[in-house]
């Protein structure tokens, strides 16, 4: 018979060696996100405003183009507010 096979050591894993990070650079890396995530839905918001502005304007339908002016207006303020969250500081 053969002699067992030693164990062979166990690799170690990325968690070994895994650097802490603190707990305000991850709130500060969720918070970019969040902002990235709000300028680019209020970009998508106010393109889909202009789109709906044209076709209103291309139409002479009077709703339409009130939709399409609140919803660019709409798109603005979402940026606006996201550039504004992120000059907050803790």
């Amino acid at each position: 018979m053969a002699a067992p096979a030693s164990p062979r050591p166990r690799p170690e894993t990325a968690t070994t060696h895994r650097p802490t990070e603190e707990p305000m650079e991850t709130i500060d890396t969720i918070l970019d996100l969040l902002q990235k995530a709000a300028v680019l839905g209020g970009g998508i918001w106010a393109v889909w405003g202009a789109i709906t502005l044209a076709g209103g304007l291309k139409d002479h339908s009077g709703p339409q183009t009130q939709s399409g002016i609140w919803q660019l207006v709409g798109g603005a303020v979402i940026i606006a507010a996201a550039a504004l969250f992120a000059n907050l500081s803790f």
